[in-house]
């Protein structure tokens, strides 16, 4: 599924035993608007509502914006999640 271009988007579900979370997406785009539109995303909502949600016992999110350069200014958006107590299908 592709969803958004120039975005790259991670899942980790390799946490540490200190961890609290069972996953995490972790993922940045190339600007707000490019969020905002892999959010609302047709595809992306149908997965999330299929394959997480109903999965899912407790979310977190937390967008912020990143510097990617010292040198060239160019600024993206990072979205920084987990999903807890997600059965893997």
């Amino acid at each position: 599924m592709r969803i958004v271009s120039n975005a790259d988007i991670k899942v980790n579900i390799n946490g540490l035993e200190s961890s609290n979370a069972d996953l995490m997406l972790d993922s940045t785009f190339e600007s707000a608007e490019a969020l905002k539109g892999y959010s609302v995303h047709p595809e992306h909502v149908a997965v999330a509502d299929s394959k997480v949600r109903p999965y899912t016992k407790v979310r977190s999110c937390l967008d912020y914006e990143v510097k990617k350069g010292k040198v060239d200014r160019d600024y993206g958006l990072r979205r920084f999640g987990y999903e807890e107590n997600i059965r893997l299908w």
